[in-house]
């Protein structure tokens, strides 16, 4: 437990600190209830109640920063409901938080963002630019080429993962 930042219940005290120590703490607390919901997902469906909290809290907060216009911190949050939704197996709420996240992050030229989260946010930027309903989402608002072309950026900045042979010397 945190001293003094979490109740009993594991919920943030918001208390008098300021708005972005709060925005912090509170993605904290939603990449900790991904994580968890995440790795129990590998055992018998008991990741349900993590993820669910996960994608709770996550659409809160993305309710709460729109109206503050903070735009990299809502295309974290979005990369991460994007994460918890296809957790649960959400899929169509997946590719919208994940085409929301793109067309806030492309006119800034966001990489990281993406890429730190890793091997998820890869699959779901590849699904998406490879289905036709992602190619549609992304072309209705931008362009159908810039935003394409901002998705192959995206992919190419991930880590390419190459298997290890082993031989017999």
């Amino acid at each position: 437990r945190l001293h003094g930042l979490l109740d009993d219940q594991h919920q943030v005290v918001f208390g008098d600190r300021p708005y972005f120590f709060i925005e912090q703490l509170n993605i904290l607390q939603a990449r900790f209830w991904l994580a968890s919901g995440l790795q129990e997902g590998q055992r018998v469906n008991t990741s349900a109640p993590y993820l669910a909290r996960a994608v709770t809290h996550l659409r809160s907060l993305r309710n709460q920063v729109e109206g503050l216009q903070r735009f990299g911190i809502l295309i974290e949050i979005l990369v991460l409901l994007a994460i918890a939704e296809q957790g649960q197996g959400n899929l169509p709420e997946a590719y919208e938080a994940l085409r929301q996240a793109l067309a806030l992050a492309e006119p800034e030229g966001y990489i990281r963002i993406f890429v730190d989260e890793g091997e998820p946010v890869r699959s779901l930027i590849l699904d998406l630019s490879r289905t036709t309903f992602g190619r549609l989402q992304i072309e209705k608002n931008h362009g159908p080429q810039r935003l394409m072309e901002y998705t192959n950026k995206l992919l190419a900045a991930f880590p390419t993962v190459q298997l290890e042979t082993s031989r017999d010397l």
